[in-house]
């Protein structure tokens, strides 16, 4: 078997999904477009975005920044809920030993990665082997995050939460439709969404000061093109909660 590791642009990424979905990409917050822009807004460092190849087939892509010696993923904690390697399933030990031949051969010694899930591949294969090969490995709780898979029905959803969720739930309903007349509308990637965009910001800034304040110009910048780039791939969705014809509440 041959392995090759190949230095790759975002262009090229972005033509990876449809030519090469035996990879596993676990979460929006690694997708090409989303890795993309990030990368415009806040990129400083340089670049380390390649591509592992075994028998001239992709079996991975890293990507990672580097500053130095040292190599984080391409994100931020911030505005990325999870961050990961995107890895073919039953590739990660050949993918992550590859890696980490490179990166010793580039004079990397420190990989940082937050924000790994902690059934991530990453968390299964990488520590115990970067441990065989001399390593120091430390890992720790960044923080918790929490989900539920959600049931076909609205009924149904009522149905798994407690008692006093639920009545709690249904009096807030109440008093929103005693408020007046409610309408909720869906914008999706083929409509003309800029003016919900704009919506957006001005609700969330006046919802707290906290924010406003994390709402910067370059953050701004970075949201208003992840709505752009996200949209060419029909990923976009704004829904839009109005009461008495204006809007109190845009989701995205």
């Amino acid at each position: 078997m041959t392995i090759e590791i190949i230095s790759i642009d975002f262009d090229y990424l972005r033509s990876l999904p449809c030519a090469a979905n035996h990879l596993y990409w676990s979460s929006i917050f690694i997708l090409p477009r989303w890795l993309e822009v990030w990368w415009q807004c806040f990129g400083s460092a340089s670049n380390y975005l390649c591509e592992i190849k075994e028998s001239s087939q992709t079996i991975g892509i890293a990507p990672l920044l580097v500053s130095g010696s040292q190599a984080r993923f391409i994100g931020s904690p911030d505005v990325c809920d999870y961050m990961d390697f995107i890895i073919a399933p039953n590739k990660e030990t050949e993918f992550f030993t590859a890696l980490l031949d490179d990166m010793k051969q580039k004079n990397i010694d420190h990989l940082q990665l937050d924000s790994l899930r902690y059934d991530s591949p990453t968390m299964k294969v990488l520590p115990n082997l970067a441990r065989d090969q001399g390593h120091e490995v430390t890992t720790r709780l960044e923080d918790v995050s929490l989900d539920v898979e959600l049931p076909a029905t609205w009924d149904e959803y009522l149905y798994i939460l407690q008692s006093k969720q639920r009545r709690e739930l249904q009096r807030k309903l109440r008093r929103l439709y005693e408020a007046g007349v409610v309408r909720f509308i869906s914008i999706g990637s083929k409509d003309d969404f800029f003016p919900v965009l704009d919506m957006f910001f001005k609700l969330l800034r006046e919802s707290r000061e906290a924010k406003a304040l994390f709402m910067t110009p370059i953050m701004e910048s970075f949201f208003r093109g992840i709505a752009i780039t996200m949209s060419k791939d029909d990923l976009l969705r704004f829904g839009i909660l109005e009461l008495d014809g204006g809007s109190v509440n845009i989701s995205v």
